[in-house]
Parts: structure tokens; C-alpha cells; sequence
């Protein structure tokens, strides 16, 4: 009879430094593949907060240099609605004087107002983009110019009610727009001034306005005060604290993002209604 001797059946176990090995291999790979992709995450997170705060910045220095253009141009068309106020206290309404006109209708019938770029801030408010920002000072600045920008455009809506809903139905009532009929056909507002003031523009002999001027002297002046009024608040208590806000988050975006101020031309963020 023949015997066969059979390994034992322990031969194929693994002994326990071998399952130790094994582990601490799986768990080496495990944690390295979870620190790479942290690390790729945060390269990630990073260049893209690096895009999004330069282009940003670059909305930033264009609203604050487009800003302060408006506000100089404002600030001369409130210097027109001065001199109207003064002249009409002096004279009332003249039925035939055209700087008088010209003041009216040129200066006082339109509505000028500024539009702050807002596209890269609602994507870093909607889209939870705040978060690649670390810095919490310049989370801080960012949410602080979300609220000034949407007072801002509260404001002037504040200011468009009163332009749509008091001023513009005046003028269109009490007074007679044919003389500005070349307007109509394309003539600049310029050239129409300087023609208008020259007696170069064939007009008929027209009253500038319809009714009694004695009667609405009193109703302009009241409509030129508030409406400067509106205007004036609007610069203190919004247009300046809006700069400041944004000065305040270019330099710090420059700092945190090591950014380069560049002179960069101001577009045309405001619009005439």
C-alpha cells in the first residue's frame, strides 16, 4: 500500500507580516492617490481663482475709472440745472430765449445714469465661486460690494421713477419740441446746440413753450431742485461709497493675487434715457 505524504495545509497561508505588508501597501497607494488628488484640487482651485480675481480686477478698474467720468460729466450737467434754477428765480420761463430752451431740453429731459459691469461678481456670489477666495478680508470686500452695487442700482431706479413719472411727462406736455425736430433725423446734439444758439436752424417763429410760462415757473423750479436733489444724494451717499468699496478691493486683489496695476482706458459704462 502505498502512502503519499501530502505539504502540510498551512503551506499556501500567508503569515502575518505578509498580511501587514499587504496592508500597509494598499493603504500607502490609497493615501498617496488621495493626497494627489487634493493636490490637483487645490491646483485647480487655485488657477481658478487666480482667473476669476483678474478678471474681476480687470471690471473693478473699469467701473472705478468709468465712475469717476461719470460723475465729472454729472456734475456739469448739475451745473446747467443750476444756472436754469437761477434764471428761472430771475426771469420765469421765456417764451422765446433758446439758451433757456436749450437748458430745458438738452440738460433737464434725460435721464443719465451709470450701469457697473456685474457679470464676474454674480458668477463669484451665485455659483459658491466666493469660496476660492481665502482670504477672508477679501471675501469680506466682495460681499460688502455686493451690497453697495445693488443700493446703487436701487437708487437709480429711485431716480428713473422720478425722471419717467414727473419730469418727462411735463416737458412732453408743456413744451413744444418741433424746434428739435433735426434730432429726429439724425442731427448730433452738439451740432444741434451750437446751430440752434446761431439762428442756423430755419426755425418758425415759435413759443418754446405752450401755456402760461408765469403759471409753470414754479412747477420747473420745484422739478429742477428735487430732481438735482436726487442727484446730489445719489453721488454722496451711493456713487461715493461705492468707489471707495471698490478702490478698497483693488488693492486688495492686487496684493493676495500680486496683480499689476495698468492704466487701462475707462469704456463707456454709463447711458443716456
Amino acid at each position: 500500500m502505498e502512502v503519499h505524504h501530502h505539504g502540510s495545509h498551512h503551506q499556501g497561508n500567508k503569515s502575518i507580516r505578509q498580511h501587514l505588508t499587504e496592508f500597509f501597501m494598499l493603504f500607502a497607494a490609497i493615501t498617496l492617490g488621495f493626497f494627489a488628488e487634493n493636490i490637483r484640487e487645490i491646483y485647480v482651485e487655485n488657477h481658478r481663482s487666480e482667473e476669476l480675481a483678474v478678471s474681476f480686477y480687470q471690471d473693478l478698474r473699469a467701473d472705478e475709472l468709468a465712475l469717476k467720468e461719470f460723475i465729472v460729466g454729472r456734475n456739469q450737467h448739475r451745473k446747467s440745472l443750476d444756472s436754469l434754477i437761477k434764471d428761472l428765480d430771475k426771469r420765469g420761463i421765456q417764451l422765446k430765449d433758446k439758451q433757456q430752451y436749450i437748458w430745458i431740453f438738452l440738460d433737464f429731459f434725460r435721464w443719465v445714469y451709470f450701469e457697473p459691469k456685474h457679470a464676474n461678481l454674480d458668477q463669484i456670489i451665485n455659483s459658491g465661486s466666493l469660496r476660492y477666495f481665502k482670504n477672508p478680508k477679501l471675501v469680506a470686500e466682495i460681499s460688502e460690494l455686493n451690497v453697495r452695487m445693488n443700493g446703487l442700482m436701487q437708487r437709480q431706479e429711485r431716480e428713473k421713477n422720478f425722471f419717467y413719472n414727473y419730469i418727462q411727462p411735463f416737458v412732453v406736455k408743456e413744451f413744444n419740441l418741433k424746434p428739435t425736430d433735426s434730432l429726429r433725423t439724425g442731427m448730433n446734439t452738439d451740432v444741434f446746440k451750437e446751430k440752434f444758439l446761431r439762428d442756423e436752424m430755419n426755425i418758425d417763429e415759435l413759443n418754446f413753450i405752450s401755456l402760461n410760462p408765469h403759471e409753470k415757473s414754479k412747477e420747473l423750479g420745484n422739478l429742477l431742485r428735487f430732481n438735482d436733489y436726487l442727484q446730489y444724494v445719489t453721488e454722496k451717499g451711493y456713487y461715493n461709497k461705492y468707489l471707495e468699496t471698490t478702490s478698497n478691493l483693488i488693492n486688495s486683489l492686487e496684493s493676495t493675487f500680486h496683480i499689476k496695476r495698468e492704466d487701462a482706458s475707462a469704456s463707456k459704462n454709463f447711458e443716456f434715457k
